[in-house]
Order: C-alpha cells, then sequence, then structure tokens
C-alpha cells in the first residue's frame, strides 16, 4: 500500500482550482500528502525560473511515488532537456503523469501536432498514466505504459452547497471561455448553444475575463443557481465544471457523452439532464424551469453522488492503491516511432468521422 505521495504542479499557465490547488488538498485530506513541489516557468521557455527544489530533491534516493500533473503540455521545461531527462530517469521514484488535456482533440481542432509530441516525450519518462478525456485512450494505450481513466474529480471542500435550492435563481447559468485560441472550431459548439439559450432568455453568461477567477468568485456564483451548465469545450470529455455544479448543489444540464466511459457516471433524469442539440437543450431548461420539484430532487441526488464518489480525496486514494498494485518500480515500457504514428493515424481516423 502506498501511504504517501509527492506531487509536482504544472510549471506554466494558471489553470483552474480543479487542476491545480485541488490535488494537493486531496492528497491532504487523504492523508497521502508528503511533499509538493510548484516550479515555475514562463510559457515556450526551454528552462525553468525556479524549479521549487526539486532538482535537488530528486537527486537523493527516494521511493515515494511522484504525481506530475500537467507534466506533459504544460511542464515541458521538465521534460525537453537532456538535464531533466537524466534526473527522471536516475530518481528511482514510480513516477505517474496525470494527463489533464485532450491531446487527441487538441490536434483534431488545431491541426497541430506539438502537444502529442510533448506527450510522447514525456511518457518515454513515466511509469503510469492517469488520463481524463475517454479519447485519448488509444494514445495512451499505444505507449504501453500502465493507464488508468479517471473523470474529473473536485475539491469538496471548496466545491459546496452554500444556499438552499429555493433561494436560488430558477435560471440556467455558465461560465467559461468560448472565443477560440487560434481555429475557430475550437469552443464552436459551446457558442452555438449559448447563442441558442440567450435568444430565449435562458441563461445568465458573466463575460469571460482573461485569468482564473478565485474559486472563491466562482463557488458563488454556483450557489446563486439552480441550474448549471456543461458545455462542450476542447476537451471533448465530461469538463470540471460538471462535478464543480453539481458538488454545489445545482441540477446538472449536460451533452450527452459519446464515450461509454463516461455513460455509466450519471444516471440521466436521476442525477444529471442530458441534451442532444439545440431544441433538447432548450426543451430541458425550460422544464427545469418549470418544474422545481423535480429539479431540486437531481441536484441533490447528484451533490451526494459527487461529493462521495467523485471528491478530490476519494480519487487520491484510488490513484494510490492503483499505483500500489498496477504500477511497478520500473515499468522499462517503450514506444517506437512507427508504433507511435500508428496511434496518431487512428486517432485521425476516429475524429475524421464525426467532422
Amino acid at each position: 500500500m502506498i501511504d504517501k505521495i509527492d506531487i509536482v504542479l504544472q510549471a506554466t499557465g494558471d489553470h483552474a482550482h480543479s487542476i491545480t490547488a485541488a490535488f494537493v488538498n486531496g492528497l491532504r485530506s487523504a492523508g497521502l500528502l508528503h511533499k509538493a513541489f510548484y516550479p515555475r516557468a514562463a510559457w515556450g521557455a526551454n528552462t525553468l525560473i525556479d524549479d521549487d527544489g526539486l532538482a535537488k530533491y530528486l537527486r537523493v534516493p527516494g521511493k515515494i511515488p511522484l504525481l506530475l500533473v500537467g507534466f506533459d503540455w504544460h511542464s515541458q521545461p521538465l521534460h525537453n532537456t537532456e538535464k531533466w531527462r537524466n534526473l527522471w530517469k536516475q530518481c528511482g521514484r514510480r513516477k505517474v503523469m496525470y494527463l489533464h488535456e485532450d491531446v487527441s482533440n487538441y490536434e483534431v481542432l488545431t491541426g497541430k501536432a506539438d502537444m502529442s509530441k510533448a506527450f510522447y516525450e514525456a511518457s518515454l519518462l513515466v511509469d503510469g498514466i492517469v488520463y481524463t478525456s475517454p479519447t485519448d485512450e488509444i494514445i495512451v494505450n499505444s505507449t504501453g505504459r500502465p493507464n488508468v481513466w479517471l473523470p474529473y474529480g473536485v475539491d469538496e471542500s471548496v466545491f459546496y452547497p452554500v444556499n438552499s435550492f429555493s433561494k436560488r435563481k430558477n435560471r440556467a447559468y455558465f461560465r467559461g471561455k468560448t472565443m477560440p485560441f487560434g481555429s475557430e472550431r475550437e469552443y464552436s459548439d459551446r457558442r452555438l448553444y449559448l447563442d441558442t439559450l440567450k435568444a430565449e432568455n435562458l441563461v445568465d453568461h458573466p463575460p469571460f475575463v482573461q485569468g482564473n477567477i478565485s474559486v472563491e468568485q466562482l463557488t458563488a456564483e454556483l450557489n446563486e443557481y439552480r441550474i448549471v451548465l456543461g458545455l462542450p469545450s476542447v476537451f471533448s470529455g465530461f469538463p470540471c465544471r460538471i462535478t464543480e455544479g453539481m458538488a454545489c448543489g445545482c441540477v446538472m444540464v449536460a451533452k450527452r457523452p459519446q464515450s461509454g466511459l463516461e455513460k455509466n457516471l450519471f444516471r440521466e433524469g436521476e442525477e444529471i439532464v442530458y441534451f442532444d442539440d439545440e431544441r433538447s437543450l432548450i426543451a430541458v431548461v425550460n422544464e427545469l424551469i418549470g418544474s422545481p420539484g423535480s429539479a431540486q430532487r437531481i441536484a441533490s441526488r447528484g451533490c451526494e453522488l459527487v461529493r462521495n464518489k467523485f471528491s478530490m480525496k476519494s480519487q487520491m486514494i484510488e490513484i494510490a492503491k492503483w499505483i500500489a498494485t498496477e504500477v511497478p518500480e520500473s515499468s522499462g515500457a517503450s514506444m517506437n516511432g512507427s508504433r507511435w504514428n500508428h496511434a496518431l493515424d487512428g486517432i485521425r481516423m476516429i475524429f475524421s468521422r464525426r467532422r
């Protein structure tokens, strides 16, 4: 059994609470936290501004596993130089990469392979992979590393009901980015669904502000509304807003999942409400507004499920058990170029059918 874990947060960017500080809180709550490292680097840089003592720590022999969050894309300075590659290879600890990006969908949306390249380079240095997007199953399996899929967890110490359901606004709410990074395909479905609801005056959508709002502001806003939307993102699976909204006692309205991994997470009409297109989205939002008793029952059951089953504490315990039983001290796995290209071809084929 694993009784302690070290965690290394991503070196670049400023991501939401649920994929940064929530990990530290979850490990601490589970009694698993040993050390947390916060390296920092400028986006696109090859070197770190500050490694937070990580290099020195890796040079000391030890057995405590390392959980590397966002290691592939947002911590490239930690694996794109010979110095860091040697440190990871020689440290003797089990290293598990937590993949919170959707590598496969990024390439489809942008036509670029830079995220895939970063993932491949990072995968060569780790002994196991935890991934969150079901569409990455092919690319993750192709590495030969032990792996496990987990949906986004929620920090139950931060996201919880404050206002009673009856005192909340009887409207739909959504907060999130809608403008693309580069390709117009990014967030296109999200813009379509929001425009559809705005035309019917059914949704409140605060203007997007560059940078993250505080987690306190987000939880306060979620607690103001009965209905929260989980709209498609550049991440093709369930985004973290799904579990955040449900944990705050909101009834969640989300796009029906296509992946078998996600279809059985929640019971439709019992813990969550799904929609398929613009017409069904309008219909389910209107139905929930007009049936507050039913909406409250769904919200209550969803909240209880998420806070028990998908809390960061429970997920960190699950990851610790998985490392102990499934991740060997040194996997010795490798993937040659032809196998990697075969995996990428498979991903392109799958997504070309959805265009």
